[in-house]
């Protein structure tokens, strides 16, 4: 069995090519792993193949040529393919069961790991990486940019000026590069004659930069100017008067939901119906209150106004539309502990 080119195979997979030295167990044991799983399928074969290798010099028979496929598989497999058998197979299960008692006792490292200079380090088996390598990164990514451009030119280098460039629409540039070059724009000029009606204060907060000290140490290249159109201030003047207004009303509404739930509104009377010694008001209009799913009608029958504790409440179920009415005894501000009864009339 020394002399089996697989044992010789597994012996040199252990050494590392750039160190001349043995692999570590965890780094071993993936290695052992997948040479397995190939020897098991080249078993898997062997034992049972597809179709009789008939130009060998011994026929090697097809699987349907064994009465009984699992015994053909369980006589190969303990021959061959199980740990403490004499053959290369049981050899490297015997290598890689090995390995995995290190691992189990010593733990598994990192899988980055700095060379002895501190100039690069390695990760996984053999990726080395130098910290210097990414300093050129945002280099590597500018010129291939550059390239993409260059081939969407057909070559053609434009000079472009930035301080030229304008705005889309308000006619303002994007940047100054010094005090001549907003001068000269006559339709700039007309801006600023338009604006010194509203007052020096507000020319001079548009004329400011975004950072006074950051300009002054140097950290703000652009001054930008920041001054808005007449248009946009007032659009932004009406949007604040329409939301005020819509904000107003949308309390108001909460506020009037509110006193209704709370008052119960009594709605509008048209005509008296009696029934029973008791007078109902047939009402319009009307909102349902406290979940009840039905339109009240809120009455004294003494004096026809609010009720007290001893007054009708009472509740139509078509809406008002009808004649047939619910009565509810006691006070309005407790109806959810009243018992109610049907009036007839």
């Amino acid at each position: 069995m020394s002399s089996s080119v697989i044992i010789h195979y597994t012996a040199v997979m252990g050494i590392q090519r750039r160190t001349l030295t043995f692999n570590a167990a965890h780094n071993s044991t993936s290695e052992l792993a997948g040479l397995i799983w190939v020897g098991r399928l080249l078993f898997l074969e062997y034992a049972l193949t597809v179709y009789s290798y008939a130009t060998l010099a011994y026929e090697w028979p097809c699987r349907d040529h064994y009465p009984s496929q699992p015994d053909r598989l369980d006589a190969i497999r303990k021959k061959y393919l199980i740990r403490g058998c004499y053959t290369p197979f049981g050899e490297i299960i015997e290598l890689k069961a090995f390995a995995k008692s290190i691992v189990k006792r010593e733990g598994i490292p990192g899988n980055l790991s700095w060379d002895p200079d501190g100039q690069s380090f390695t990760i996984g088996h053999d990726k080395k990486f130098k910290p210097s390598e990414f300093c050129a990164t945002h280099l590597k990514a500018i010129e291939l940019v550059q390239e993409r451009v260059d081939e969407m030119m057909l070559g053609l280098k434009v000079d472009i000026n930035i301080d030229e460039i304008l705005g889309s629409g308000s006619g303002r540039k994007l940047a100054e590069g010094d005090d001549e070059a907003g001068s000269d724009n006559e339709d700039e000029d007309e801006d600023e004659d338009e604006e010194e009606d509203d007052g020096d204060d507000d020319e001079d907060n548009y004329k400011r930069p975004l950072n006074a000290s950051k300009e002054a140490r140097g950290l703000v290249n652009l001054n930008f100017n920041h001054r808005p159109s007449k248009v946009n201030t007032h659009t932004q003047q009406l949007i604040m008067k329409v939301s005020s207004i819509l904000a107003a009303a949308a309390m108001a509404s909460v506020a009037q939901a509110w006193t209704l739930d709370f008052f119960a509104s009594k709605g509008t009377r048209t005509k008296k119906v009696f029934a029973n010694g008791h007078e109902r008001n047939e009402c319009t209009n009307l909102r349902s209150d406290y979940n009840w799913p039905t339109t009240e009608i809120h009455f004294n029958p003494e004096t026809g106004g609010w009720p007290d504790a001893k007054g009708y409440t009472a509740y139509s179920k078509t809406n008002c539309k009808g004649k047939a009415y619910y009565g509810v005894e006691g006070n309005q501000f407790m109806k959810k502990t009243f018992k109610s009864y049907k009036v007839t009339g």
